[in-house]
Order: C-alpha cells, then sequence, then structure tokens
C-alpha cells in the first residue's frame, strides 16, 4: 500500500541523501550539492509556511521518494510541484505511484484548481510523466535556468481538476 506522509525530522537525513544523488540533482534547478545545516534551515523555514506541503511517499511502509507542494495562488487555490523518487527506486515505476498519489491530494484532499509543474526541458523522464498524468505544455521559459554551466529552457505544465482523469 502507498501513502503521502508528512515529510519528519528523522526524515531529514534520507531525503537530503536522495536529492544530493547526482541523478536527482542533475534535474534541479540547482545542482550544488545541499549541506546538512541548508538542509535543516530548509525544512524549518518551510515546516513555518503554510503554503508549503513537504510529504514522503511509502510503498509498504518504506520511504521512497520526496514530495514538495507549494501554493502559489490561493483563490482559486493552484499548486506548484516538485518530486523525486528515491535513487535506487528509479526505473521501477514508482514515480507513476508516486505522482498519481500526489495529484489525488492536490486536488481531492486540498481542493487546489490546478498543478503546475516545471520541468527543465531534456529531462525526459519528466516530460513524459507529465503529459501521461494529462498535464498540458503551456509554456517555455527560454533560456531559463542554467544546469552544468549550460542554459536550458524550463518547460511549463499545467493540470487542471476538471480536465483530470478524462
Amino acid at each position: 500500500m502507498s501513502i503521502l506522509r508528512s515529510m519528519q525530522d528523522q526524515d531529514l537525513a534520507i531525503v537530503r541523501s536522495w536529492r544530493n544523488d547526482p541523478r536527482i540533482r542533475s534535474c534541479f534547478f540547482s545542482q550544488a550539492e545541499i549541506s546538512i545545516s541548508e538542509h535543516e534551515n530548509w525544512f524549518i523555514k518551510k515546516q513555518q509556511d503554510v503554503n508549503n506541503y513537504l510529504k514522503v511517499f511509502e510503498l509498504d511502509g518504506q520511504a521512497k521518494g520526496f514530495l514538495q507542494l507549494l501554493c502559489i495562488q490561493r483563490k482559486p487555490e493552484i499548486f506548484e510541484w516538485g518530486f523525486y523518487v528515491a535513487p535506487e527506486h528509479l526505473g521501477q515505476g514508482l514515480g507513476k505511484l508516486l505522482v498519481r498519489s500526489a495529484i489525488e491530494f492536490v486536488f481531492n484532499d486540498l481542493d487546489a484548481k490546478k498543478l503546475i509543474g516545471k520541468v527543465i526541458q531534456g529531462n525526459i523522464v519528466s516530460e513524459n510523466i507529465h503529459y501521461a498524468q494529462g498535464f498540458k505544455l503551456e509554456g517555455v521559459l527560454r533560456n531559463e535556468c542554467f544546469v552544468y554551466h549550460e542554459l536550458k529552457n524550463v518547460l511549463y505544465f499545467g493540470l487542471l481538476k476538471n480536465e483530470w482523469r478524462k
């Protein structure tokens, strides 16, 4: 059985290790390694922000991935997400389970009207996950970020609640 649960202090080490793995880090807008103190400060700050939701994805009682949601607008509620599967579980289909759980949480529990995903162009796995879940490409932000000293475009995806599951 899979669940999304709130991230706790005891998750800090494993989530940081996942985030710092080169396979995960290469898909982020910042590829810098995160120190322990940076990670702890980030966690404290996010916990105090009512617009942030930090979740750990579990399958059969084992942590397998991470989800961050940010409410970027109220009335109507619009959330932006970021997620990843633990590096040792890449390629096992867990990303599909994680994103389905996340979408259900966003639309059912948080009653969002829209979910946004920003993907660095060339991250084919993430692009395909968004398309497979029904997201629409809403825009391309040209030369928006550096990935290992190379300018990259950012793809802006959106999924509306009323389009979900159609």
